[in-house]
């Protein structure tokens, strides 16, 4: 059946009719699909959405509470002598109350955060009427892809901001000082292992995960972490030792050219460009405060270290007042906050000259 694109037309952008509503409902749905979709970046490593339910529109907030550890005692001891071995109720080495004695307790305490639906991301194009209706329904699809792909790549950004800018992360080395790598070893030896080594102590990748827990049932626990590092640094890690050893023989050929080379100490790993201030090809990267000269930063962590919660509102679909063609308006809202300092790790560093 021949399409008539006269009435193709004149329907579309029509403001109030089922089938444009239709197509706004389905339009939302493909920003929604983009936006979170798992790929290899900081939104679907370091991000979680465990709050996202508590939200229906903007200003709306949440505590996220937590239980102080120090407000809840506990006590190792001998028997036979009452001296205590571990525990927050004595110094250890002294005798305690009698052996029978219950721990006088204290009232459990707890901290908060709260996240707030605050900032919003906003697009628009337009798509001209001289175009084959057909086309322009590809045109409009393909744009609010496009759209939903810079959506998260700014979100990525901010994301990458916030963190490497946040001195309540663990961090090796400092912006002044950074840790300047003579070797592409180094970078294995004096970063991504003393990170891992950070994130353990502090529980974020134990066996267990549970560093997360608190007031909302749907907190989840996310024990596997992932390293992020600017392209340079990446490139300089696959000339480390670490995967470089006996090469030539089938054993490093198949960790270098197979999929273990996206994995270093059981941990992932992804290049996230913006993470280097110096790189010229970037027009939008992170900006690092008191940065010495050649600074750029490695963010390694697990999704519990940032909640985020978001809604993608139907895009407003309107026939423009100055050029023959359809307007397409859209809106994000959504609410971002770094939540569990604990669960990640910022290196700053300088490669070899």
């Amino acid at each position: 059946m021949a399409i008539d694109e006269n009435s193709q037309i004149a329907s579309v952008g029509a403001i109030g009719n089922q089938g444009a509503q239709q197509m706004e409902v389905a339009y939302a749905a493909k920003m929604a699909a983009v936006l979170t979709q798992p790929m290899g970046d900081m939104t679907t490593k370091l991000v979680n959405e465990d709050f996202a339910g508590d939200f229906f529109k903007i200003g709306d907030s949440v505590s996220i509470t937590k239980p102080d550890v120090n407000s809840v005692k506990f006590e190792f001891g001998e028997i036979n002598t009452g001296k205590i071995l571990a525990g927050n109720t004595a110094d250890v080495g002294t005798n305690g109350a009698a052996k029978d004695a219950r721990i006088k307790g204290t009232y459990a305490a707890f901290t908060k955060n709260i996240l707030t639906i605050d900032k919003y991301a906003k697009y628009a194009f337009a798509v001209s009427r001289l175009t084959k209706a057909e086309e322009r329904w590809n045109e409009a699809s393909g744009n609010l892809a496009l759209e939903a792909h810079n959506l998260r790549t700014g979100h990525n950004l901010l994301t990458a901001n916030m963190i490497v800018n946040d001195t309540t992360v663990g961090r090796i080395g400092t912006p002044e000082a950074p840790i300047e790598l003579a070797t592409a070893d180094e970078l294995f030896t004096k970063v991504i292992i003393p990170a891992k080594t950070k994130l353990r102590v502090a529980g974020a990748i134990a066996s267990d995960g549970h560093i997360t827990y608190g007031s909302n049932p749907q907190q989840g626990v996310n024990d596997r972490a992932t390293v992020f590092v600017p392209d340079n640094a990446y490139n300089l890690l696959l000339t480390s030792e670490y995967f470089t050893r006996a090469r030539g023989t089938d054993l490093a050929d198949k960790r270098v050219e197979g999929k273990s080379i996206d994995r270093v100490l059981g941990m992932d790993l992804e290049i996230e460009a913006c993470l280097d201030p110096n790189n010229a090809d970037l027009e939008h990267k992170v900006t690092i405060t008191d940065a010495a000269a050649g600074v750029m930063a490695v963010v390694i962590g697990t999704k519990n270290l940032v909640t985020r919660a978001s809604k993608v509102l139907p895009p407003d679909t309107f026939v423009s007042h100055d050029r023959y063609a359809d307007e397409y308006h859209g809106l994000e809202i959504y609410g971002e906050k770094l939540v569990e300092p604990k669960a990640g790790v910022v290196a700053f560093i300088k490669l070899p000259a």
